[in-house]
């Protein structure tokens, strides 16, 4: 097995089980696999120690679970948090006094609005606004406008049409004039990829953490 192990990978994989053997200690850890066909697999190995109460010899039990999907996904999610970083950025700017949101054609577009509407009042944001989290986001609104707090939001938008959801992070600013007079600017991402995949991820995870916990499969190294 040994030799299916990653050459980068090996001699950490030998100083775990090495560190398991002498101190007596469990150890779950990942690596890399480097099958015959060229192929990389990643493991998980979870490795425990116990001792026979008959012969007196210990066991390391080393339970290698193929994880090759789960890192991929992580991976994806990795390359997801770099493309939100760099991602097309959608604007606005919120006026207190008619309560309307002046929007450019990025905001629009993500919000579902036609180009041509590039200020719309704040019900008609809220609106598009997904009704479980319609209720959350308004909560917060109001406190933002009456405390002049900034905030990060992530909520779903829904299109009525084809009730298709989209999750949106919106980030707002405050500040003021030289007169004196509220400026209240944000900026809203498109970010439903980072959250489907990271949602697959998880849902990875938790099959994992199952199939792990009642796997039947194991291998096993006898030492004195």
């Amino acid at each position: 097995f040994r030799t299916y192990i990653h050459p980068e990978d090996r001699q950490f994989v030998d100083n775990a089980l090495q560190n398991a053997i002498t101190k007596k200690c469990n150890h779950n850890i990942q690596y890399r696999l480097l099958l015959p066909n060229g192929k990389t697999k990643y493991a998980n190995e979870k490795c425990y120690i116990t001792q026979s109460q008959k012969t007196n010899e210990a066991y390391a039990t080393r339970i290698i679970q193929d994880i090759t999907h789960i890192k991929e996904k992580e991976f994806e999610l990795t390359r997801w948090t770099e493309i939100k970083k760099t991602s097309q950025i959608g604007s606005w700017e919120f006026s207190p006094a008619n309560l309307t949101y002046s929007l450019n054609n990025e905001t629009a577009a993500m919000l579902g609005f036609d180009e041509s509407e590039t200020k719309v009042t704040i019900d008609k944001w809220v609106e598009k606004i997904h009704p479980e989290d319609k209720f959350s986001v308004e909560v917060i609104l109001k406190d933002s406008l009456l405390n002049r707090k900034n905030f990060t939001l992530t909520y779903r938008i829904i299109n009525p049409e084809n009730n298709a959801i989209k999750y949106i992070q919106d980030s707002s600013s405050f500040s003021y004039t030289t007169e004196g007079k509220v400026h209240f600017i944000g900026t809203i991402r498109d970010i439903t990829l980072f959250r489907q995949t990271e949602q697959q991820l998880l849902e990875q995870q938790e099959l994992f953490k199952a199939i792990s916990n009642n796997s039947l499969f194991s291998m096993s190294i006898i030492y004195r």
